[in-house]
């Protein structure tokens, strides 16, 4: 009879075994999973599924959420954050006719990455069973190294190098992979009578014009199947969606536009309007033509001729084409509540000074003074509200995926944004000014790029001039005190940068007339400001060299004016 003591122990160890597995296969998971917004786990396959899906995407998207402006990270934890405040525009986008297309799009796409482009319409399994029946017919002539008697050891032998025999061994489905591709391809898709005609014939023109011209060589039906695969290889979604048209219309497809589109017919105008709106819309008038609405018709034509394949071989069902269309709803979503709720407020707040853009103006002119044109200087400011509108986007979307608690899994997949701009700002500083200047703009930059809507973002635009002007850099150098002067809303900071661009364009780039003008600026507009005798200096003395901010200070030393050791580092 067993004990009560030894059940207890049996209970005890299963329990223990049980949660040994139910940790281990817990950290099993947690190596697949990309990165977790709030409670929702993003694994490795669903972030893939995304990346496949950006890169496909055929739609136009808002600059503040363009793939080419953020990494894959990036762009995806963001569209998991923002879709719980998206979700509800998730309903009127699976009934719109764009929607529809996108089912359509998204598995063609697919059905021509990985069964026209890679294998030329064979199938993975057609390609793998055929190696299986051939397998024998796939060996080779191998290196293996020879083995030699390990048991004996002599330190003081020689060395000798590896030796190797040649063996007879079995090549791999990779190694073979293109020769079967090509064998079921001209199995199921010989040349065309009219393209065998036209090759037979070069080839009796070639050996009629050799030496041997009374004896004609036998046609080479091999060399015409290579050419003919050749030829549809740089094209195969063209060949396989004329080879897909004859066999559901039962007809050859005629190159024109009225044979595909129309009452009746595969696709009606409706459908050519929802591939112009997926252009941007200053390229859209190109294709106002017959001949250019051909083009996208024929677009649209491969799209739902290889969806319809796509789906008799079960491309369109697999997991991965599930999540792609997943992903793609999402950001269909997270881009209409961008268009809509976060745009219409950011464009309500961003505001346009007109000085510091007037004075931005000047330097892409450099004619100071004069007034600008009217046209060019409104597409000029427009350019100047796009890129403030830009950060104001980027501030919602940031603040949103703050709140959503992002965080990433793998070292290898995460961004800059998951870090602290307070932190990232004190570790710049601290680096430039332990002379660290290059790591430290590297820092400026990430801030910056980031976190241009911070404190620290601003700032890093100043301490990146001071760096860029050290290098010489000082056009850069301007362009990013001008940046900072359009963006900051910090007006004490004004005089000090415009004596800093005043200073560049007189002592660096020898261009007196902007030099003036940015001096007058801080006369006229904050006398009291501690550089403004400074700047009155340097405006008599423009033709003069100076050696720098230093000789400003003698020189008001000179006069009996105080000055603070920290004036030049305020800036």
């Amino acid at each position: 009879m067993v004990s009560k003591f030894a059940k207890l122990c049996s209970i005890v160890l299963i329990v223990l075994v049980m949660s040994s597995l139910f940790c281990a296969k817990k950290a099993k998971e947690e190596e697949k999973v990309f990165a977790t917004v709030g409670n929702k786990k993003i694994m490795q396959e669903s972030f893939h599924a995304f990346d496949n899906m950006r890169y496909m995407y055929p739609a136009m998207r808002p600059d503040a959420f363009y793939p080419g402006k953020r990494t894959s990270p990036t762009l995806c934890v963001e569209t998991e954050a923002l879709y719980k405040k998206a979700k509800s525009l998730k309903r009127s986008i699976e009934n719109s006719d764009d929607w529809k297309w996108k089912e359509i799009f998204f598995p063609a796409q697919m059905y021509i990455q990985n069964v026209l482009d890679k294998n030329l319409g064979v199938t993975k399994a057609r390609i793998e069973a055929y190696y299986e029946e051939h397998k024998s017919e796939y060996k080779d002539t191998i290196k293996v190294k020879v083995v030699t008697d390990t048991t004996k050891k002599d330190s003081s032998a020689t060395k000798t190098a590896d030796t190797y025999k040649d063996s007879i061994g079995q090549l791999s489905l990779f190694a073979v992979r293109s020769m079967i591709v090509k064998n079921l391809f001209l199995e199921e898709n010989p040349p065309t009578e009219e393209f065998f005609k036209q090759q037979s014939e070069l080839q009796k023109a070639k050996d009629t014009s050799a030496s041997n011209a009374d004896k004609v060589a036998a046609i080479d039906t091999s060399a015409i199947e290579e050419e003919w695969y050749r030829k549809v290889r740089r094209n195969p979604p063209d060949f396989f969606m004329r080879k897909f048209f004859k066999a559901k219309e039962g007809k050859e497809y005629d190159d024109s536009l009225n044979s595909i589109v129309g009452e009746g017919k595969i696709l009606n105008q409706s459908d050519v309007d929802v591939i112009m709106n997926w252009l941007p819309e200053g390229r859209r008038a190109q294709y106002s033509s017959p001949d250019k609405q051909r083009y996208l018709a024929e677009w649209l034509l491969k799209w739902k001729l290889f969806a319809l394949e796509a789906d008799k071989i079960g491309e369109s069902k697999t997991e991965e084409m599930k999540n792609i269309l997943g992903w793609a709803l999402k950001y269909d979503a997270v881009l209409k509540y961008i268009n809509s709720t976060l745009l219409e407020k950011v464009e309500a707040s961003v505001t346009i000074d007109d000085q510091m853009c007037l004075y931005d103006y000047w330097d892409t002119k450099g004619v100071p003074g004069e007034t600008p044109d009217s046209a060019e200087y409104a597409e000029f400011v427009e350019s100047k509200r796009k890129m403030k509108t830009r950060i104001g986007l980027e501030k919602e979307i940031y603040a949103l995926r703050k709140k959503a608690k992002v965080s990433f899994s793998n070292p290898d997949y995460k961004d800059d944004k998951i870090e602290d701009p307070i932190e990232l700002s004190a570790k710049a500083d601290s680096l430039y000014g332990a002379g660290e200047t290059r790591e430290a703009e590297r820092i400026y930059r990430k801030l910056k790029d980031n976190f241009p809507f911070t404190t620290e973002g601003e700032n890093a635009y100043v301490e990146l001039a001071k760096i860029l002007t050290e290098k010489a850099n000082y056009y850069d150098a301007v362009r990013n005190y001008r940046e900072f002067l359009q963006l900051s809303k910090d007006v004490g900071r004004r005089c000090n940068i415009f004596f800093m661009i005043g200073f560049i364009y007189g002592e660096n780039l020898n261009k007196p007339v902007l030099a003036e003008t940015n001096y007058k600026w801080i006369l006229k507009n904050t006398p009291d400001c501690e550089l403004s005798d400074d700047a009155e200096f340097m405006c008599l003395h423009l033709d003069e060299p100076m050696i720098g901010v230093e000789e400003l200070r003698n020189e008001a030393l000179r006069q009996g004016r105080k000055t603070e050791e920290g004036d030049e580092s305020a800036i």
